[in-house]
Protein backbone atom coordinates (compact mmCIF):
# COMPACT_ATOMS: atom_id res chain seq x y z
CA UNK A 1 0.00 0.00 0.00
CA UNK A 2 2.66 2.33 0.69
CA UNK A 3 4.45 1.59 -2.67
CA UNK A 4 0.69 1.98 -4.43
CA UNK A 5 0.41 5.84 -3.15
CA UNK A 6 4.12 7.18 -2.67
CA UNK A 7 6.21 4.89 -5.29
CA UNK A 8 3.95 3.51 -7.78
CA UNK A 9 4.37 5.26 -11.28
CA UNK A 10 1.01 6.07 -10.94
CA UNK A 11 1.55 7.62 -7.92
CA UNK A 12 0.90 11.42 -8.79
CA UNK A 13 -2.50 10.23 -10.01
CA UNK A 14 -5.36 11.64 -8.64
CA UNK A 15 -7.84 9.23 -7.25
CA UNK A 16 -9.84 8.18 -3.90
CA UNK A 17 -6.85 7.36 -0.88
CA UNK A 18 -8.29 3.97 -0.49
CA UNK A 19 -8.99 3.12 -4.09
CA UNK A 20 -5.03 4.24 -4.91
CA UNK A 21 -3.64 2.22 -2.14
CA UNK A 22 -5.90 -1.43 -3.28
CA UNK A 23 -8.02 -2.49 -5.43
CA UNK A 24 -10.98 -3.41 -3.14
CA UNK A 25 -12.38 -0.78 -3.46
CA UNK A 26 -12.85 -0.92 -6.93
CA UNK A 27 -13.96 -4.62 -6.25
CA UNK A 28 -16.39 -3.52 -3.76
CA UNK A 29 -18.02 -1.11 -5.93
CA UNK A 30 -18.03 -3.43 -8.90
CA UNK A 31 -19.95 -6.54 -7.05
CA UNK A 32 -22.15 -3.98 -5.65
CA UNK A 33 -23.42 -2.55 -9.03
CA UNK A 34 -21.52 0.97 -8.48
CA UNK A 35 -19.03 1.39 -10.48
CA UNK A 36 -20.21 3.78 -13.28
CA UNK A 37 -21.78 6.14 -10.47
CA UNK A 38 -18.63 5.79 -8.07
CA UNK A 39 -16.32 6.78 -11.02
CA UNK A 40 -18.27 9.09 -12.30
CA UNK A 41 -18.34 11.16 -8.82
CA UNK A 42 -14.43 11.13 -8.82
CA UNK A 43 -14.35 12.44 -12.14
CA UNK A 44 -16.45 15.43 -10.99
CA UNK A 45 -14.52 15.54 -7.72
CA UNK A 46 -10.87 15.31 -9.17
CA UNK A 47 -11.34 15.66 -12.86
CA UNK A 48 -10.91 14.30 -16.35
CA UNK A 49 -8.11 11.60 -15.48
CA UNK A 50 -8.60 9.84 -12.35
CA UNK A 51 -6.64 6.83 -10.61
CA UNK A 52 -9.33 3.78 -9.66
CA UNK A 53 -7.43 1.29 -8.94
CA UNK A 54 -3.45 0.72 -8.22
CA UNK A 55 -2.29 0.43 -11.85
CA UNK A 56 -5.61 1.47 -13.62
CA UNK A 57 -6.89 4.58 -14.99
CA UNK A 58 -10.13 6.05 -16.04
CA UNK A 59 -9.98 8.76 -18.65
CA UNK A 60 -13.33 10.97 -19.18
CA UNK A 61 -11.73 12.31 -22.63
CA UNK A 62 -12.89 11.58 -25.66
CA UNK A 63 -9.13 11.94 -26.86
CA UNK A 64 -7.73 9.09 -24.61
CA UNK A 65 -10.27 6.53 -26.84
CA UNK A 66 -7.84 7.64 -30.00
CA UNK A 67 -4.59 7.66 -28.19
CA UNK A 68 -4.92 4.19 -26.50
CA UNK A 69 -6.75 2.61 -29.66
CA UNK A 70 -6.52 4.11 -32.47
CA UNK A 71 -3.47 3.35 -34.68
CA UNK A 72 -1.73 6.25 -35.91
CA UNK A 73 1.25 7.28 -38.31
CA UNK A 74 4.37 6.17 -36.71
CA UNK A 75 2.70 4.29 -33.50
CA UNK A 76 0.25 1.50 -32.75
CA UNK A 77 -2.49 1.16 -30.48
CA UNK A 78 -1.46 0.29 -26.67
CA UNK A 79 -0.86 -3.12 -25.80
CA UNK A 80 -4.32 -4.78 -24.49
CA UNK A 81 -3.79 -6.30 -20.69
CA UNK A 82 -4.53 -9.77 -20.66
CA UNK A 83 -6.44 -9.87 -16.98
CA UNK A 84 -9.06 -8.19 -19.33
CA UNK A 85 -8.66 -9.03 -22.69
CA UNK A 86 -8.56 -12.63 -22.06
CA UNK A 87 -11.24 -16.12 -24.20
CA UNK A 88 -12.51 -18.28 -21.77
CA UNK A 89 -11.36 -21.15 -21.01
CA UNK A 90 -11.46 -23.30 -24.03
CA UNK A 91 -12.41 -21.16 -25.94
CA UNK A 92 -10.86 -19.18 -29.18
CA UNK A 93 -10.04 -15.59 -29.32
CA UNK A 94 -12.32 -13.14 -31.09
CA UNK A 95 -12.38 -9.41 -31.75
CA UNK A 96 -12.97 -8.63 -28.38
CA UNK A 97 -11.01 -10.91 -26.05
CA UNK A 98 -7.79 -11.37 -28.21
CA UNK A 99 -4.80 -9.60 -27.17
CA UNK A 100 -2.71 -10.70 -30.30
CA UNK A 101 -2.90 -6.99 -32.22
CA UNK A 102 -2.10 -8.66 -35.26
CA UNK A 103 -5.33 -10.87 -34.76
CA UNK A 104 -7.37 -7.46 -33.82
CA UNK A 105 -6.41 -6.60 -37.27
CA UNK A 106 -7.34 -9.22 -39.43
CA UNK A 107 -10.21 -9.72 -37.22
CA UNK A 108 -11.03 -6.19 -38.21
CA UNK A 109 -10.75 -5.99 -41.71
CA UNK A 110 -12.86 -9.02 -41.65
CA UNK A 111 -16.02 -7.01 -40.01
CA UNK A 112 -15.25 -3.42 -41.37
CA UNK A 113 -17.14 -4.00 -44.64
CA UNK A 114 -20.39 -4.64 -42.72
CA UNK A 115 -19.99 -1.07 -40.68
CA UNK A 116 -19.22 1.18 -43.64
CA UNK A 117 -21.49 4.25 -44.41
CA UNK A 118 -23.26 2.32 -47.53
CA UNK A 119 -23.47 -1.34 -45.85
CA UNK A 120 -25.44 0.91 -42.95
CA UNK A 121 -27.88 2.67 -45.05
CA UNK A 122 -28.92 -0.84 -46.35
CA UNK A 123 -29.96 -1.70 -43.05
CA UNK A 124 -31.99 1.44 -42.17
CA UNK A 125 -35.45 -0.16 -43.01
CA UNK A 126 -34.35 -3.13 -40.35
CA UNK A 127 -33.74 -0.55 -37.24
CA UNK A 128 -36.91 1.37 -38.81
CA UNK A 129 -39.40 -1.31 -38.70
CA UNK A 130 -38.00 -2.50 -34.77
CA UNK A 131 -38.15 1.15 -33.88
CA UNK A 132 -41.57 1.36 -35.49
CA UNK A 133 -42.66 -1.50 -33.42
CA UNK A 134 -41.00 -0.33 -30.20
CA UNK A 135 -43.34 2.65 -30.59
CA UNK A 136 -46.60 0.48 -31.57
CA UNK A 137 -45.84 -1.69 -28.66
CA UNK A 138 -45.84 1.48 -26.28
CA UNK A 139 -48.69 3.20 -27.28
CA UNK A 140 -50.71 -0.16 -27.29
CA UNK A 141 -49.62 -0.83 -23.43
CA UNK A 142 -50.21 3.34 -22.38
CA UNK A 143 -54.00 3.02 -24.14
CA UNK A 144 -54.58 -0.37 -22.77
CA UNK A 145 -56.47 0.92 -19.47
CA UNK A 146 -60.06 2.32 -20.17
CA UNK A 147 -59.51 5.11 -17.64
CA UNK A 148 -57.86 8.12 -19.87
CA UNK A 149 -56.80 9.37 -16.58
CA UNK A 150 -55.59 6.37 -14.80
CA UNK A 151 -52.02 6.26 -14.88
CA UNK A 152 -49.71 3.31 -16.37
CA UNK A 153 -46.73 2.25 -15.61
CA UNK A 154 -44.31 0.95 -18.09
CA UNK A 155 -40.39 -0.02 -17.50
CA UNK A 156 -38.88 1.63 -19.97
CA UNK A 157 -35.27 -0.25 -19.36
CA UNK A 158 -37.24 -3.40 -20.01
CA UNK A 159 -38.44 -1.61 -23.47
CA UNK A 160 -35.11 -0.50 -24.57
CA UNK A 161 -33.80 -4.14 -23.74
CA UNK A 162 -36.21 -5.84 -25.53
CA UNK A 163 -35.64 -3.25 -28.95
CA UNK A 164 -32.19 -4.08 -28.96
CA UNK A 165 -31.47 -7.40 -28.55
CA UNK A 166 -34.37 -7.82 -31.07
CA UNK A 167 -32.55 -5.62 -33.59
CA UNK A 168 -29.20 -7.06 -32.71
CA UNK A 169 -30.54 -10.58 -33.62
CA UNK A 170 -31.90 -10.02 -36.62
CA UNK A 171 -28.95 -8.11 -37.76
CA UNK A 172 -26.35 -10.61 -36.55
CA UNK A 173 -27.68 -14.08 -36.55
CA UNK A 174 -31.10 -13.09 -39.24
CA UNK A 175 -33.25 -13.95 -36.66
CA UNK A 176 -35.59 -11.45 -34.27
CA UNK A 177 -35.51 -12.61 -30.28
CA UNK A 178 -39.65 -11.52 -30.65
CA UNK A 179 -38.99 -10.04 -27.41
CA UNK A 180 -41.41 -6.59 -28.47
CA UNK A 181 -43.72 -9.20 -30.23
CA UNK A 182 -44.54 -11.49 -26.89
CA UNK A 183 -43.24 -8.31 -24.57
CA UNK A 184 -41.47 -10.30 -22.67
CA UNK A 185 -37.71 -11.61 -22.24
CA UNK A 186 -36.72 -14.67 -24.66
CA UNK A 187 -35.48 -17.17 -22.52
CA UNK A 188 -31.64 -16.17 -23.87
CA UNK A 189 -31.83 -12.86 -22.88
CA UNK A 190 -33.20 -13.87 -19.68
CA UNK A 191 -29.50 -16.57 -19.26
CA UNK A 192 -27.38 -13.34 -20.28
CA UNK A 193 -29.15 -10.89 -17.13
CA UNK A 194 -29.45 -13.91 -14.83
CA UNK A 195 -25.23 -14.69 -15.73
CA UNK A 196 -24.28 -11.18 -15.43
CA UNK A 197 -26.36 -11.21 -11.73
CA UNK A 198 -24.84 -14.50 -11.09
CA UNK A 199 -21.34 -13.55 -11.89
CA UNK A 200 -21.39 -9.87 -9.07
CA UNK A 201 -22.86 -12.18 -6.91
CA UNK A 202 -19.95 -14.51 -7.16
CA UNK A 203 -17.56 -12.24 -6.54
CA UNK A 204 -19.53 -10.77 -3.56
CA UNK A 205 -19.16 -13.68 -1.98
CA UNK A 206 -15.78 -14.37 -2.89
CA UNK A 207 -14.56 -10.95 -1.84
CA UNK A 208 -16.86 -11.31 1.48
CA UNK A 209 -14.82 -14.55 2.11
CA UNK A 210 -11.45 -13.30 1.74
CA UNK A 211 -11.93 -10.54 4.16
CA UNK A 212 -12.92 -12.56 6.62
CA UNK A 213 -10.02 -14.55 5.64
CA UNK A 214 -7.73 -11.65 6.39
CA UNK A 215 -9.52 -10.68 9.43
CA UNK A 216 -8.77 -14.09 11.10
Amino acid sequence: MVYNLFFHPLARVPGPLWWRATRLGFIRSLVSGNLVHDVRKFHERYGDVVRTAPNEVSFAQEDAWHDAFASQRGRKPLPRNPTFFKAPPGQPDNLITTVDANANARMRQVVMPALTERALVKQEPTVQGYADLLVVRLMERATATENAKEAVVINVVDWFNWFAFDLVGDLALGESFGCLRDTRHHPWVTMIFNSLKGGAAIWRRICSLWGRTVAD
